[in-house]
Order: structure tokens, then sequence, then C-alpha cells
């Protein structure tokens, strides 16, 4: 029994060496030394104190040569952390393309959501108006209408923040713009509280409802009124 429980300390001793190692040197962009300790993959995934893997922190530096080196050694590039992101849902909070190209490159999957508010690489990606990783994520198989926790999809978050060409991307594609999330929100009202006047414009000449009420009771016109956008106001009477 003691000689197994000194084996069980030696062995996350080892491990902890390991990941102090890999992410020192990541850090450092030692990429030789990346290379050498890649070698181990039976401790390439494994996380460190903050509940990271070496690939997720190439990642979030958008470390491509890192992250090729990591990868192409078994690194797992749907490993999420302990809040349920994975690499890929890096790529659209940082924007990195070619980090998304990469990852996807070994299999990652982009429509996993399995994080605090069910969001979707799609999503964060709309959200934030990268509209090369969006059209990477939708070549890759990403789900145009899927849903997070507020039952929002990617064309609610675009308008929301006003990126006009990945609205109209994702419309084209056959995004529903009439889509109702939880709060009775379409995506027209989302643009309208955004005051988003030309994704309201966009929205109104491919035929949205304007008189959906969401569940306050208030339709796109009446919050455009309530928050002072004369000139949605003026498109939508």
């Amino acid at each position: 029994m003691k000689t197994n429980y000194l084996l069980l300390i030696s062995f996350l001793i080892t491990c902890n060496v390991y990941s102090q190692s890999i992410f020192k040197a990541i850090e450092q962009k030692d990429y030789s030394k990346i290379e050498e300790l890649a070698a181990n993959k039976s401790k390439i995934n494994k996380t460190n104190s903050d509940g990271i893997t070496p690939l997720w922190k190439a990642t979030l530096m958008s470390d491509t040569l890192a992250m090729n080196l990591l990868l192409k050694n078994g690194a797992n590039p749907n490993a999420p952390t302990d809040g349920g992101t994975t690499p890929i849902f890096l790529c659209s909070e940082n924007g990195s393309v070619e980090s998304a190209k990469l990852l996807c490159k070994y299999g990652a999957d982009v429509n996993y959501c399995k994080n605090k508010y069910n969001l979707a690489p799609l999503r964060q990606a709309a959200r934030n108006g990268y509209i090369d990783v969006v059209q990477l994520l939708i070549k890759q198989g990403a789900q145009i209408e899927a849903k997070a926790e507020d039952k929002g999809t990617a064309l609610s978050a675009a308008s929301l923040k006003g990126h006009i060409d990945i609205v109209k991307l994702l419309i084209q594609l056959g995004a529903n713009f009439n889509i109702i999330d939880k709060d009775g929100e379409t995506p027209l009202i989302n643009a309208c509280s955004g005051g988003r006047t030309d994704v309201v414009k966009y929205l109104i000449e491919k035929g949205a409802d304007k008189t959906i009420k969401n569940n306050k009771g208030q339709t796109a016109i009446e919050i455009a009124q309530d928050k002072g956008f004369s000139q949605i106001v003026k498109i939508l009477e």
C-alpha cells in the first residue's frame, strides 16, 4: 500500500514538472523545447492548475507554430477547459482564422457548445464580427441555427452588434430572420435595441416581421422610439 502511494506521489510530481515546463516553453515560444516535450504523448493533454491544456494556451496566444507541434504529437483539439471552452471557441473570441483552420485540420468540433451558456463558436464569432472565422466555421459544418441557452442564434448576436456583413451572409445561407429568443426578441428587435440602422433596413428589406412583440409587449418600433433612434423609427413606420 505504501509503495503504491509513493508511486502515485512520484507520478503527480512528474506531471506537475512536465506541465510547468511545457507551459513555460509555450509562453517563451521555445519551439525546440515544445517539440521535445510534446513527444511525451501520454502527458500532452494534461491540464495545468488553471484547468487548461498546452494546446489551449498556444491557441490563446494565436501561436500556430506551437499549435502545430502539439497537434501533430496528439494534442486533443476538442479538449475543453474546466469551464467548457475548447480551442476552436477561442478562435471565435480572438478572431484568429489561421488558428481555426489548423484546429479544423485536426478534427476540431465546430459545434461544441458544452460551456456555461451553451455558446457555439459560430455564435461567438458572429457576435464579435469575425466574418473570416464565421465563413470557415460554416464551411466546416457549423449549424447556422444553433441556439444558445438564451435561445438566440448567430444571426441574433450579429444583429445586436451591428455586423451587417455577417447578417447578410447568414440570411443568404438561410438563417431564420424571425427567430425568437427566450426574451421574445427577434433579430430585428435586437438590431433596434442596439441602434443598428443598416441592419434594421436590411432585415426589413428581407421581410422581417415588424409586429412581433417581446416578452415586455414591445414591438421593434416601440423599442426604437424609447431609445430615441429616429432614423430607425422612420424605416419601421
